[in-house]
């Protein structure tokens, strides 16, 4: 999940393995487990490359993400709408 929640946060940039590696606290083992299934399943897409390095940006074009990215938009309302539900108790 921590994942995905960075790929929302950084939704348009580019970024390095090393660069999501460090930002999600992964480790380098645990990132490459599900690396090679969000490029198998277009998730993350290869933009260009940097000398050596490589960058990679989340594929909004993708369905998948286009799905995700919508479930996340309304969890974050839904969790709006509570917050201010408890504020209006409380007041």
């Amino acid at each position: 999940m921590v994942a995905l929640q960075y790929l929302v946060k950084i939704k348009g940039l580019d970024f390095t393995i090393s660069d999501f590696a460090r930002n999600t606290k992964m480790t380098r083992a645990a990132l490459y487990k599900i690396w090679k299934d969000f490029l198998d399943n277009e998730i993350i897409i290869k933009t260009r490359e940097i000398g050596l390095a490589k960058l990679y940006k989340l594929n909004e074009k993708n369905e998948v993400t286009k799905a995700f990215l919508n479930l996340y938009k309304k969890l974050l309302i839904k969790m709006v709408e509570n917050k201010e539900k408890e504020m209006e108790v409380l007041a």
